[in-house]
């Protein structure tokens, strides 16, 4: 099973080679894969927060969010059991969580749903590379398939975390899906099985995810500066 993933990327004009866009903000990046493909974002939309008048970009849209999160959701529901324990690391992933929770049982499956508090980093734009865990840890995986949702693959030591602390609790197989991969800020050897977006090194925010406990009710992926 191969991790399938988008590539995002800026410009006007995308190829099916992969070629960038004529704007050369962000360069396209080639997978080998033949269902990868390319996001074109024109338009961006911005938004400012009224506090500090942060400045956000939209990077991912809303549709097409949503529209990944289905497709995942098909291929998760042909490999894995019926009856598969989600596990939502809390908290950027918890929007995530309960729309693939949902188009979980869209494509027929039978879910269970838990929730763990992992975090390293805080208010800072930058992981200070200490897992912690907060709250209750799931206890009753033993001998179960888990499927453990993140929002963001980045150092890739929050994932690896998670899934050995869950072996080691006995489970019988733990598969992990991001919503998005940073694959040049990579720590571990941490690799996702199913991921939604590749994107290069930005800082990122909505969908749940949040810098400083703002910006997590956007309904799109975007950046901030």
């Amino acid at each position: 099973m191969g991790v399938l993933a988008f590539a995002v990327v800026f410009g006007h004009i995308a190829r099916a080679n992969g070629s960038p866009g004529e704007r050369g903000d962000m360069p396209a990046q080639g997978f080998n894969t033949a269902r990868d493909k390319e996001i074109i974002l024109d338009n961006c939309r911005i938004e400012k927060d009224r506090t500090n008048m942060t400045t956000v970009t939209k990077l991912i849209d809303e549709a097409d969010i949503h529209a990944r999160v289905e497709e995942m959701a098909a291929e998760i529901a042909r490999d894995l059991p019926n009856d598969v324990l989600v596990i939502g690391l809390l908290k950027g992933a918890f929007v995530f969580t309960a729309d693939m929770y949902r188009a979980l049982d869209k494509a027929g499956m039978e879910p269970q749903i838990e929730f763990l508090r992992l975090s390293s980093y805080g208010n800072s734009k930058e992981s200070s590379g200490e897992v912690l865990v907060s709250g209750n840890i799931p206890s009753d995986v033993e001998g179960k398939h888990l499927l453990v949702l993140d929002d963001i693959l980045d150092s890739g030591r929050s994932l690896a975390f998670a899934k050995n602390m869950f072996l080691e609790r006995g489970a019988a197989k733990v598969t992990t899906c991001v919503l998005l991969d940073k694959p040049s800020r990579r720590e571990v050897d941490s690799q996702a099985d199913y991921v939604g977006f590749k994107i290069d090194d930005l800082f990122v925010v909505g969908y749940g995810i949040d810098y400083a406990q703002k910006f997590r009710h956007l309904p799109y992926v975007g950046t901030v500066d």
